[in-house]
C-alpha cells in the first residue's frame, strides 16, 4: 500500500438551488426552488465522501466546508443548524481538524441573518455589486442594496466590530468596469475582498477576455499594494506565493486561491442538493465532470483520476513557464471552459502572467523590510477585527 497523502481538504455544500435574489451573472440557476438536501440525506453524503477519501488514501487531517447555495438562508435554520452539528461531530470522531463556514447574500431577516452569523461563529462571507443594478430582489437592484447593508450594519452592531463581511466581487462584460471603485469602496470600508471572472454556468453570461483580466489585475494590484489594510484577492495569495518563491520567505497568512493548483481533485470536492458530486463548484455549475452521486452510491473513478492526472500532464508552455511553480498550470475549470480539456492551458494564462509580472516588479522596486511591515500591520489589524 503506498504511503497515505496527508494534505488539507474543502468541500463546498450546496444544500439547495432556491434563491431569493435575482443576478443576471449568476452561474448557478435555480432547480427546484422549494428543496434543499434533508438531514438524513446529508448524513449519508457525509458518509460516502469521507469513505471515498479513505478508498483513495486521502489522509485529511484539516478540512473546510463551506456551505453555499443557491441561498443557505432558505434551508429552514433548524435543518440547517442539525446539519453543520452533524459534521462537526463526525470529523471529531475522525480526528479531523474542522473549519467551517458559509456564503449568503444576507438577503433575509434580522434574525436569520444574526441565527447564520452566531451558527458559524462570523465566518460567514458574501457577494457585492455596488456599482451596477445585476443583483436584485424582484426587478430592484436598489431593495438589494438596501436590504444587504441593512443587514451587514446588524452583524456590526452584534459583533462590535468595524470591518463588514467579507465579499467576492465577480466580473463580466458589464461589472469589469467598476472594479477599481469596488476595491477602492471595500478599502474604506474595511472589506476583505476577491475580485474573479464570472465562470460559465447555467445562465447565460458574457466572460471578459484575457487582456481585460491582466488590465484589471494589474491596475488594482496598483492600488491596493503597500496602501491598503484590508485584504485583496487573488492579489494577496500570489504575493505570498512570490515572496516564497522568488525570497525564500514563509508566508505570514495560509492562504490560497484555487485557481493556482494542479491537484485539486485531490484536494476539493462539490456536493450538490442532489447528491452529485463535482470536484469542484465550478464544475457542478457547468455540469462538467460529474465524479458520482453520494444519495446513489455512484462513483466514477475514470472521470476522478483522470482529472487527478493534470499535474502529470500540462501543457508544455506551462511547464517551461517562469511562473510554473506559483501558477501550477491555472485553473482546470478554466481549461475545460476554453474547450482545451482537464490538461490543457487556460485562456487567462496572459492575465496571471501579466500579474506575476507586476508583483515580481514590486519585489524588486521596495525593499523587503518594508513590505514585511506592511505585512505585519496587515495581519495585526486582521486579527484585531
Amino acid at each position: 500500500m503506498p504511503p497515505q497523502k496527508t494534505i488539507p481538504f474543502t468541500l463546498h455544500v450546496r444544500l439547495t438551488k432556491a434563491c431569493n435574489a435575482n443576478c443576471t451573472y449568476c452561474s448557478s440557476f435555480m432547480e427546484n426552488p422549494d428543496k434543499y438536501m434533508n438531514l438524513e440525506s446529508y448524513q449519508k453524503s457525509i458518509e460516502f465522501f469521507w469513505s471515498k477519501l479513505q478508498e483513495k488514501n486521502i489522509n485529511v487531517t484539516n478540512l473546510t466546508i463551506e456551505y453555499v447555495g443557491g441561498e443557505i438562508l432558505l434551508v429552514p435554520p433548524e435543518v440547517l443548524k442539525s446539519q453543520v452539528l452533524f459534521a462537526r461531530d463526525f470529523f471529531k470522531k475522525q480526528n479531523v481538524n474542522l473549519s467551517d463556514g458559509a456564503q449568503t447574500n444576507l438577503i433575509g431577516s434580522k434574525r436569520k441573518v444574526i441565527e447564520i452569523q452566531n451558527l458559524f461563529d462570523g465566518r460567514i462571507s458574501t457577494s457585492i455589486d455596488s456599482f451596477t443594478d445585476q443583483r436584485r430582489v424582484g426587478d430592484s437592484a436598489k431593495k438589494y442594496k438596501v436590504i444587504m447593508m441593512t443587514r451587514e450594519n446588524d452583524i456590526m452592531r452584534e459583533e462590535q466590530s468595524l470591518s463588514r463581511v467579507p465579499a467576492v466581487f465577480t466580473m463580466d462584460k458589464t461589472s469589469i468596469k467598476f472594479t477599481e471603485d469596488e476595491v477602492n469602496k471595500a478599502r474604506r470600508e474595511n472589506r476583505n475582498l476577491m475580485i474573479r471572472p464570472v465562470f460559465i454556468g447555467g445562465s447565460s453570461i458574457e466572460s471578459i477576455t484575457p487582456d481585460e483580466l491582466a488590465d484589471v489585475l494589474v491596475s488594482t494590484f496598483d492600488k491596493w499594494f503597500m496602501r491598503s489594510m484590508s485584504i485583496l484577492d487573488p492579489h494577496m495569495s500570489l504575493l505570498e506565493k512570490r515572496i516564497q518563491t522568488k525570497l525564500n520567505v514563509d508566508p505570514m497568512y495560509e492562504r490560497s486561491y484555487c485557481s493556482f493548483q494542479n491537484d485539486c481533485a485531490a484536494k476539493s470536492m462539490s456536493l450538490e442538493p442532489n447528491g452529485d458530486l463535482y470536484v469542484c463548484q465550478e464544475l457542478a455549475d457547468a455540469g462538467k465532470g460529474k465524479i458520482g452521486n453520494t444519495l446513489n452510491d455512484e462513483w466514477d473513478d475514470l472521470a476522478w483520476t483522470t482529472m487527478s492526472k493534470r499535474g502529470e500532464n500540462l501543457d508544455s508552455d506551462c511547464l517551461s513557464c517562469p511562473y510554473l511553480k506559483d501558477c501550477q498550470g491555472g485553473c482546470m475549470m478554466h481549461a475545460i471552459q476554453d474547450g482545451n480539456g482537464p490538461y490543457g492551458k487556460p485562456s487567462y494564462c496572459k492575465a496571471w502572467k501579466a500579474i506575476f509580472a507586476r508583483i515580481d516588479k514590486a519585489l524588486e522596486d521596495i525593499p523587503y523590510d518594508r513590505i514585511e511591515s506592511w505585512l505585519k500591520r496587515l495581519k495585526v489589524k486582521q486579527i484585531a477585527s
